[in-house]
């Protein structure tokens, strides 16, 4: 006798049935099968991953001088915690110091020059206004001498001695006044060179300042690469700290189990749209061997693209205070590395589910006054061994699970219940 499955009026869940199939004359004898109620319940949609953990951002103690370690902190030490402000690394900072001290002697030997040219400027704008006194004076006297030369009172000589006396003093004048249009272009460059000055000391106090490195965040150290004493160049990597206040899994989901996720694009995920997901699903992070640790867990993100291979899409999600840090209990820290199984499971909701072999190249058999038909249907998503249908079947459909060889529509068939059958499948759905 064959044995033949089936689900019976699909009432929002998956009923299942049995039938045996007796191979008898089509057109004489009835295909016994049986069948199984059972009571309305809803399906609780779940999906699972698997990935590492890291953390959601690592920070590299990177030195930007040169020079000697001279500092080091205790605790710098592969797999030990430091506190934001902590003191990684000090680097001797005398060369830097000395830099310091010549910029600021630079500066102010410029800012002395500045003010000695003030000065000056002051200076010849003072003679210069005399010496245009003297000869406002001078050219009076000269026309004076002129018309005593013009009735013979005084010589020829006296008058030319005069006029060289005019022409002397405005050749001064000129000379002065040459002097004083160039003291703007000094003062310029002396400007410059003041900014000049002021810029190499910012750049020494910034170069003395990077001797200190300092931890950013609370974080745990590792790729320790520092010794006392030893020089370090430009560009080293003392050590690396990973945060400890958030970690990340990221874990890639078939395209039939996004149906779970809320219909959102990546590129517009928001804090909202977060929140959203976070309220409709629940996310659980636990060791991949054995789920002895667990750690509740959030949305954060889609990836950046399905992968081309596989047709997965990356989706990351977050766990906060990964390492426990103010937990007394003992729990294992979801450090980098450690392999991780990612469960999501949605809220409960009614579902036509019938198992992935009663679905036959997007049709299934249904049974209708006793006989055989062949209706067509919309499967909305397949989950493991399951797949939801959102068109086709409807609440009191009585479905065939397996198949029937051969296939003839309108072949009668008979139906008994089979209990067990509805039970196993039962279980697996409310896992």
């Amino acid at each position: 006798m064959r044995k033949w499955k089936i689900i019976h009026k699909a009432t929002k869940h998956e009923k299942t049935s049995r039938i045996s199939h007796r191979h008898l004359h089509r057109n004489h004898r009835r295909h016994h099968y049986r069948r199984q109620d059972r009571p309305k319940a809803d399906a609780e949609t779940a999906a699972h991953g698997f990935g590492e953990a890291k953390p959601d951002k690592t920070w590299s103690a990177i030195t930007q001088i040169s020079g000697k370690i001279i500092e080091l902190n205790p605790n710098l030490q592969n797999g030990k915690f430091l506190h934001k402000g902590d003191l990684i690394a000090k680097i001797d900072d005398t060369e830097y110091r000395l830099a310091i001290d010549k910029a600021k002697a630079e500066s102010t030997k410029i800012q002395a020059d500045m003010e000695q040219l003030n000065v000056k400027k002051q200076n010849l704008a003072s003679q210069k206004a005399i010496l245009d006194k003297m000869l406002t004076l001078n050219k009076k006297n000269l026309e004076r001498n002129r018309l005593l030369n013009a009735d013979k009172n005084i010589s020829d000589q006296e008058l030319e001695k005069e006029e060289l006396t005019v022409l002397q003093q405005e050749n001064t004048i000129t000379s002065l006044q040459s002097e004083i249009n160039l003291i703007p272009a000094q003062i310029s460059a002396y400007e410059a060179q003041a900014t000049s000055a002021a810029a190499a000391l910012k750049q020494a106090e910034l170069n003395a300042s990077y001797a200190v490195i300092t931890a950013p965040f609370d974080g745990r150290v590792t790729d320790v690469n520092a010794e006392l004493q030893q020089f370090a160049a430009m560009g080293t990597i003392l050590c690396k700290l990973d945060s400890i206040a958030k970690a990340e899994v990221e874990t890639n989901l078939a395209p039939d189990l996004l149906a779970i996720l809320p219909p959102r694009k990546a590129e517009k995920v928001t804090e909202q749209s977060r929140k959203d997901i976070r309220d409709l699903l629940t996310f659980t992070v636990e060791t991949a061997d054995q789920d002895d640790f667990r750690w509740p867990a959030y949305f954060l993100r889609f990836g950046e693209k399905v992968d081309p291979n596989t047709r997965m899409l990356p989706v990351v999600i977050g766990v906060d205070n990964p390492y426990g840090v103010g937990d007394d209990s003992p729990h294992l820290p979801l450090g980098r590395g450690l392999f991780c199984k990612v469960s999501i499971k949605g809220s409960e909701r009614s579902e036509i589910v019938l198992p992935r072999y009663a679905v036959h190249e997007n049709s299934v058999y249904v049974v209708e006054d006793g006989k055989l038909v062949i209706r067509p249907v919309v499967v909305r998503y397949n989950l493991g061994a399951h797949s939801i249908i959102e068109k086709g079947v409807n609440e009191n459909d009585i479905v065939v699970t397996s198949d029937i060889v051969p296939v003839i529509a309108g072949m009668k068939l008979d139906a008994e219940i089979d209990e067990e059958y509805a039970a196993k499948t039962q279980q697996v759905l409310n896992k």
